[in-house]
């Protein structure tokens, strides 16, 4: 299955992806990346804007684990409780 247009980055978007994910949240100034992968970032909620410092989610942690060859994400994330069906 193909990736969504939407949801696939561009090497720069994915680089500034990286950027802020391997940044120190205490350690290291903040990630400055282009205004309009911010954007794009947060709209996709990869990251988030949290007093000033981004940071990264747990899709974003996850679209790190993909890589950047636009293909699915790894794990399937669904809300607790969900029932797959595949049990007693």
């Amino acid at each position: 299955m193909m990736a969504s247009k939407l949801k696939m980055l561009t090497s720069e978007e994915f680089a500034s992806l990286l950027m802020v994910g391997n940044t120190c949240a205490v350690l290291q100034p903040p990630a400055i990346i282009p205004a309009g992968h911010r954007a794009r970032l947060i709209e996709l909620g990869y990251m988030v804007d949290l007093q000033g410092r981004l940071r990264m989610t747990t899709p974003g942690r996850s679209r790190m684990a993909a890589g950047f060859e636009n293909r699915p994400l790894p794990i399937e994330i669904r809300p607790l409780g969900v029932e797959t069906g595949n049990g007693p």
